[in-house]
């Protein structure tokens, strides 16, 4: 029988980071110490939040399906290594945030799907990867807001500086 998926995780220190424990009882996360690194295995979780700047959540080749959210704030960021599909219930907000490529990882090789919200991108936060949002809006908000990769949305804003770079895109439409 697998482990029950019920701890909140808060990680306040680096220290805490030890603490983790087995990840198959991981429900939720949030990081608010900054510099912090943290190896993240593939597999199914409610929500992240990191709120420490500089902290790196590393994710490894896999799926990792999440019921709700991420939320990247304040530099923090997701590095991705290897082929690796992301899936959300909910949305996906980045401010100041970034998902970012590690080392032999592609644009191609990383795949959001964003299944019932929207996407967010805010001020110096940005996106290297495919970003899939059916039923929702990608809105990018001014002071260089960037998705480096294809964009498969329902419907997409771009405010300001925001900005897409990308093979192909498609959307019903764009404002």
């Amino acid at each position: 029988m697998a482990a029950a998926r019920t701890r909140n995780i808060t990680i306040n220190s680096p220290a805490d980071v030890n603490n983790i424990g087995n990840w198959a009882t991981v429900r939720s996360l949030t990081v608010n110490t900054g510099n912090v690194t943290i190896n993240v295995p593939a597999g199914n979780y409610h929500s992240f939040t990191v709120n420490g700047s500089g902290s790196t959540l590393k994710f490894a080749a896999g799926t990792y399906n999440f019921a709700d959210t991420i939320v990247l704030n304040s530099n923090s960021r997701v590095e991705t290594n290897g082929r690796i599909t992301v899936n959300f219930g909910g949305s996906l907000t980045l401010n100041g945030g970034k998902f970012t490529l590690g080392a032999n990882t592609m644009v191609t090789d990383v795949i959001l799907n964003v299944l019932n919200g929207g996407v967010t991108i805010n001020s110096n936060s940005e996106i290297n990867g495919e970003v899939r949002v059916p039923r929702g809006v990608l809105t990018l908000n001014n002071g260089n807001a960037l998705v480096r990769g294809n964009i498969w949305a329902d419907n997409f804003t771009l405010n300001g500086n925001g900005q897409i770079i990308c093979a192909i895109c498609a959307g019903g439409s764009t404002n």
